[in-house]
């Protein structure tokens, strides 16, 4: 008897218990709820901005198949390279880059010319392998800080780096095989 007692009243505690840590959740749940901020928008990341900037483009009437665009973003600057037909739409797809979300401002270094070929675009990607390669090699350059794009031969360097290293990448970039041209698009910050 005394053990049908006892396990009667374990059985019970355990109920209410359950109904307290039941009620302890609902609680917490409540609070949750109410402490986490509801439509709170956050200023993009570059992977989201490029993604943004790219179907802005493409889904605009300004694109047209006979364009090559290419965008890099660094810290919601975007880099802007590549070949259209018109001065005009090189202007007007500026213009539709700079109304996004988060775009702080727009390098517009599209040129006014034919689309490169494929021959081209193989090269371009031989020279930024060699560059990256050369700035990995080198004490003084952090190679994560430095995004390496080559479009027609122009070598665009673009980050947020120190004097020092914008000097460093320039030198270097500079004595690659392949570059006919050297761009800087950083954004120098204190050493």
């Amino acid at each position: 008897m005394k053990t049908i007692l006892i396990s009667l009243l374990i059985f019970l505690g355990s109920l209410t218990l359950q109904g307290c840590t039941k009620n302890l959740m609902d609680t917490a749940n409540t609070v949750v709820k109410a402490a986490t901020p509801i439509n709170v928008k956050y200023p993009p990341n570059d992977n989201e901005l490029s993604l943004a900037a790219i179907d802005n483009i493409i889904s605009s009437d300004l694109y047209q198949k006979d364009m090559r665009i290419n965008i890099v973003v660094n810290d919601g600057h975007i880099l802007l390279i590549g070949q259209v037909d018109t001065q005009e739409n090189s202007k007007k797809i500026e213009e539709a880059l700079l109304k996004l979300d988060g775009v702080k401002e727009v390098y517009n270094q599209l040129r006014i010319t034919k689309s490169i070929g494929f021959y081209q675009q193989m090269k371009d990607g031989w020279t930024t392998a060699k560059v990256k390669t050369q700035l990995a090699k080198h004490d003084k350059i952090n190679p994560f800080k430095i995004k390496v794009v080559t479009e027609n031969s122009e070598v665009f360097l673009v980050g947020s780096v120190t004097k020092e290293m914008a000097y460093y990448a320039t030198f270097i970039t500079r004595q690659v095989t392949g570059v006919g041209r050297v761009i800087k698009v950083f954004e120098l910050i204190p050493e």
